[in-house]
């Protein structure tokens, strides 16, 4: 599964250890279901066996300035061309009309087709800066949600049908993967986006929930022995190692932006807090930026780690050379 983006992973965290305001439950809410339609997106494209071809989530950049570029949802790189997918998980009735499109009824201002003619653009000028020449580009509007209707579409607004047929045929063919040097240079660009969600007011750290909270329910009753973190709610077991190592990554990106220190994460960890195993993890799963009890410690991208953590439950973690036991 793609990883969500860091606003998505903040909100989800904010929401879990402290109280959203109506803006950000309703900002969440979008960024859920947005979330949720590129997840249904990449499953179609894995059920017709292109998954290989798949790019995901990516930031494409103009010139040596990484916050000026676009963010692209899907790129399918398969048989000598790019097919950039914009995702929309809409639902009722859409009319399209450059600036003045409307959402079963209300107005939707942002003009889909304007923007999938800016990011063949910018995959154009991209491929160029790199010294590749130019390859077919197409770009896709795909309404993920069938139920949907749209009228005055462009050929390239594609429905839930319209797009399982489009896969069927690309699939169909025998599809081969674009040469190395393309791949590589696009594949370097996903999860690359460079803006982050708002920090945490003085009052918002101060009135953090602190504990580990249970990765299948999300509650905080759990105790720990000296492997496992176990959930008194929902049962659910997790190596301690993980639910140590996966808190220490709530707190980074609840904190980005600023240094880490042992002093904060024991803290933001509670009372039952285990300071050596989470030395020993900052020593493996952070950058370093000093010596010392009070050195600051730094984790670049915490949220893509997170979620790498999260989906791989088994995977084992070092500790001063060893893994710890799981059993």
């Amino acid at each position: 599964m793609r990883a969500a983006s860091f606003d998505l992973a903040f909100l989800r965290l904010l929401k879990e250890r402290y109280v959203l305001s109506d803006d950000e439950s309703m900002r969440l809410s979008r960024l859920e279901k947005g979330y949720a339609g590129e997840c249904r997106l990449d499953a179609s494209i894995e059920k017709f066996g292109l998954g290989p071809f798949l790019l995901k989530d990516l930031w494409i950049t103009e010139g040596k300035l990484p916050a000026t570029g676009c963010q692209i949802d899907a790129i399918l790189a398969v048989n000598n061309q790019l097919v950039i997918i914009e995702c929309k998980d809409f639902s009722g009735h859409f009319s399209y009309s450059p600036y003045h499109s409307k959402l079963n009824g209300y107005p939707y201002d942002n003009d889909l087709q304007g923007q999938a003619q800016r990011q063949r653009q910018y995959i154009r000028r991209f491929l160029q800066s790199k010294g590749l020449a130019p390859m077919p580009i197409k770009a896709l509007v795909v309404f993920i949600n069938p139920d949907i209707a749209l009228e005055n579409r462009p050929d390239n607004f594609l429905t839930l049908a319209d797009w399982q047929e489009f896969l069927a045929r690309l699939s169909s063919c025998q599809p081969q993967a674009i040469s190395p040097e393309y791949w590589q240079v696009l594949r370097a660009c996903q999860y690359q986006n460079p803006y982050r969600p708002r920090s945490l007011s003085s009052v918002e750290q101060a009135g953090l929930d602190t504990g580990i909270f249970c990765q299948n329910c999300g509650e905080r009753r759990t105790e720990q022995s000296r492997y496992k973190c176990h959930c008194l709610h929902c049962g659910h077991r997790e190596g301690k190692s993980h639910a140590y190592l996966r808190t220490i990554y709530e707190f980074a990106i609840l904190n980005h932006g600023a240094d880490l220190t042992l002093k904060e994460i024991i803290k933001f960890f509670g009372d039952k807090a285990n300071r050596d195993l989470i030395a020993k993890l900052l020593v493996h799963h952070a950058e370093s930026l000093g010596r010392g009890r009070n050195a600051k410690h730094r984790i670049v991208n915490p949220h893509l780690k997170w979620h790498d953590l999260k989906e791989n439950p088994l995977k084992k973690l070092p500790l001063h050379g060893s893994s710890e036991k799981e059993g």
